[in-house]
């Protein structure tokens, strides 16, 4: 099926759905549009749906009109002018044979919000949630749950729930009730929340909030083919793509003819394991939920005696691969007004690290170039520390990477990165505040969109000075440079305190081996020195998957990991 075809099928199933005759297709808009939503302020606004080709729509939104005719393929799309926010509610009408109307609408700042399983961790399991949810009711702030999909080609819609009250696919006012409930991690995304109030709070606009994350899933699902394929270096993800959609036709077949078997086989199954396992299950359940309400190790999630049966390959899309996120969760938002995204993700790629930049910097300018609404604020998290703190002074692991490539992509324009590396957990990939990452964010958003004179990035590495036996190192954002510790993660937890002196930083001759450093501050620069390395050339900040960084500025935010060399194969 060529990519038109599928489309056009795609607006006629939506018509069927809609209970519609799609030899008449009353007019219709994308999901996105909806009761309660927030439209963007300030740019010119796109609304688009279907209708009969050659139907006359005209759309309103409060005192702005627009008015268009359905092409030969039933597509319409108007501009409004640009809109200037009200907290006051409007009414939005979209009408041709029939009419659409879209109560309480507010005009403020529109934000999507995506990645991986960080951005989808849900205000309910958040460490700060006892607090902070009985203050959460805000009209001003909107939220909306893109749903789970993925696809071969690029889908129209972000398609609805199952009813007005779904988790997904509708806009919600931003209440306790509504943080806990929404979403498949027991409530919307913790960091978009923390950071949407704060914006709120600072703009005194309506703020909307777009949820489009995937748990477990790499950044090259969420980047379109065609992205993909400008760019060299990323033509095996490309292959991926193009061989399981040309192998979809066969292995659905299979599955098909396997089916009988496959149902006999998981039968048997349950018959003999279902109960022992949901048993350990339960068992495990309470062991977890017990581990996490102390901030203790977390016990692993018990495996069946006898593994389960597996069906055959289906043929259908996976949302691990390659651009298949970008056509079931991006691709149908695309072009509703938005003031910028944040982003948190990063995970999933630390297996294969060393084109994480070049991803990124895709991706953001794709996504620019595709809604058409300039070099939009791209703000991300850069990954917080996992696992057992290190004790090597350079680990040679893909995490340590992955925060480099996040590091560099603030080459890109508009981009900022809030610093994450004294938030994470030991035990836990998803560390549980996200309260800070969430005002980090914010902080970038202050001063990246709005324009804010503050400080809003922890000291970032910018050049270094080789003094005889050591190594001064100047930074950006540097003022007020400070040993210091993270003030206070957990309500219940002591906050931990700031060592005597700097750890986490490496020091290497022409040799390039890497030994731990003394590290001095001095002024806004730190001195780095160590009696085993007499004429060092390199120094580095933090190169491990869980380091003891503690170096801060005076507005209280991390430094970032850095290196200062570009040993990138000594590193590998």
């Amino acid at each position: 099926m060529l990519i038109g075809e599928h489309i056009q099928f795609a607006m006629i199933t939506v018509a069927l759905a809609l209970g519609l005759d799609p030899a008449r297709a009353d007019v219709h808009v994308p999901a996105i549009f909806g009761d309660h939503m927030v439209l963007q302020q300030s740019i010119t606004l796109p609304v688009w749906g279907i209708a009969d080709p050659g139907e006359k729509v005209a759309v309103t939104v409060g005192s702005s009109t627009g008015s268009t005719t359905a092409s030969a393929d039933g597509k319409w799309r108007i501009d409004l002018v640009p809109l200037k926010a009200s907290k006051e509610p409007v009414t939005m009408t979209v009408a041709g044979h029939n009419t659409l109307t879209f109560s309480d609408v507010l005009i403020g700042e529109v934000w999507l919000c995506s990645g991986q399983s960080n951005m989808e961790f849900a205000m309910t399991t958040e460490s700060h949630a006892a607090e902070e949810l009985p203050k959460a009711d805000n009209p001003l702030i909107r939220l909306f749950i893109v749903r789970h999909r993925w696809g071969y080609l690029p889908l129209e819609d972000v398609g609805l729930g199952s009813s007005e009250n779904s988790v997904e696919g509708h806009w919600k006012l931003c209440t306790a009730e509504s943080l806990t409930n929404m979403g498949g991690w027991g409530g919307f995304s913790a960091v978009a929340y923390y950071f949407g109030r704060e914006v709120q709070a600072t703009t005194k606009q309506p703020v909307g909030l777009l949820q489009s994350a995937f748990g477990g899933k790499p950044i090259e699902a969420f980047i379109s083919l065609e992205a993909l394929n400008t760019e060299p270096a990323f033509a095996s993800y490309v292959a991926q793509h193009e061989k399981e959609e040309a192998a979809a036709p066969a292995l659905k077949a299979a599955a098909t003819a396997g089916k009988a078997e496959y149902a006999a086989q998981l039968k048997a199954w349950n018959d003999q394991h279902s109960a022992a396992y949901q048993q350990a299950l339960e068992e495990w359940a309470k062991t977890d939920a017990a581990a996490r309400a102390a901030h203790a190790p977390l016990p692993p999630r018990p495996k069946p005696s006898v593994p389960m049966p597996i069906p055959l390959p289906d043929g259908n899309a996976k949302p691990d691969t390659p651009t298949h996120l970008f056509n079931g969760m991006i691709h149908p938002l695309i072009p509703f007004g938005i003031k910028g995204v944040i982003w948190y993700q990063g995970e999933n790629n630390a297996g294969r690290p060393w084109d994480y930049d070049k991803l990124m910097a895709t991706m953001i300018a794709d996504w620019r170039t595709r809604w058409a609404q300039g070099d939009f604020p791209f703000l991300y998290v850069q990954l917080a520390s996992f696992q057992t703190p290190a004790k090597e002074p350079v680990q040679k692991d893909g995490w340590p990477v992955i925060r480099d490539m996040q590091l560099r992509t603030l080459k890109v324009p508009n981009t900022g990165m809030a610093v994450a590396i004294d938030i994470g957990e030991t035990n836990d990939i998803h560390p549980r505040d996200k309260l800070d990452v969430g005002h980090r964010l914010a902080l970038a958003a202050r001063r990246i969109a709005y324009g804010e004179d503050i400080e809003y990035s922890g000291p970032i590495y910018d050049h270094m000075e080789a003094e005889g036996d050591q190594i001064r190192i100047h930074f950006k954002h540097d003022r007020g440079l400070k040993s210091a510790a993270h003030p206070k993660i957990y309500p219940d937890v002591p906050a931990e305190a700031a060592p005597a002196e700097l750890k986490a930083f490496a020091i290497a001759g022409a040799d390039r081996k890497w030994v731990s450093a003394t590290a001095v501050i001095d002024d806004n620069t730190v001195v780095v020195s160590s009696d085993l390395v007499k004429q060092p050339v390199a120094a580095r900040y933090g190169w491990a998957k869980h380091p003891a960084c503690h170096l801060y500025n005076g507005a209280d935010l991390p430094a970032s990991p850095f290196r200062t060399d570009d040993w990138t194969e000594a590193a590998r």
